[in-house]
């Protein structure tokens, strides 16, 4: 990894995650024989806590509710988990990297966005914030629940009015701490910590 994030700072002049990501998976088949097949099985094999899915079905099948995914990873990824965990169809829009295997077998990734957002709190790549905002024109929502626990979300989260809530991870299960929830205190909205899930 550190060879393309070498070959990557020499050719751009900086590092870029979801072009890092793409890299590293094109090696993956050039160099490890990774296929298709092993990708989409690591993906189903992503574990999900049992609870968190059966909270998710029991929200989806509620009219009032919408429910989005906002992600820095990719399509492939994202559908796989989803459908491995019998939740193909409970959300009503996945906003990600889009991504698909190309003639070689390699999965390759390309940016959610390729013009410039103008957020200086989000990688180039993907402004969740403006995700929010869209959907907010859109729809005529009374609430918004955003869950969330990277640094790239805290921008959504900022974006959140004082009727919102922000559900942020306090911490991995290895100890760390969440960077959201560190980086939230600042946002309008009522701020829940989540332990578990």
């Amino acid at each position: 990894m550190e060879e393309l994030e070498e070959t990557q700072l020499a050719e751009t002049g900086e590092l870029s995650w979801t072009r890092l990501m793409d890299d590293c998976l094109v090696a993956a088949r050039e160099r490890l024989n990774v296929s298709e097949e092993q990708v989409r099985a690591a993906c189903a094999a992503v574990p999900m806590n049992r609870a968190v899915i059966a909270a998710l079905k029991q929200l989806a099948a509620l009219e009032y509710v919408d429910m989005h995914i906002l992600s820095d990873a990719n399509t492939v990824y994202i559908s796989e988990i989803l459908a491995s965990n019998g939740m193909g169809n409970v959300f009503d829009g996945v906003h990600t990297n889009p991504a698909a295997f190309d003639s070689t077998g390699a999965l390759r990734v390309s940016p959610y966005s390729t013009h410039d957002h103008g957020c200086h709190l989000c990688p180039k790549n993907l402004c969740k914030g403006l995700i929010i905002e869209r959907l907010l024109f859109a729809s005529a929502y009374s609430r918004v629940v955003y869950v969330g626990d990277g640094s790239n979300d805290f921008c959504p989260s900022c974006r959140t009015g004082p009727w919102d809530v922000v559900l942020a991870r306090e911490s991995y299960p290895t100890n760390r701490k969440a960077r959201l929830l560190m980086k939230a205190r600042n946002a309008e909205a009522e701020i829940v910590s989540a332990k578990d899930g």
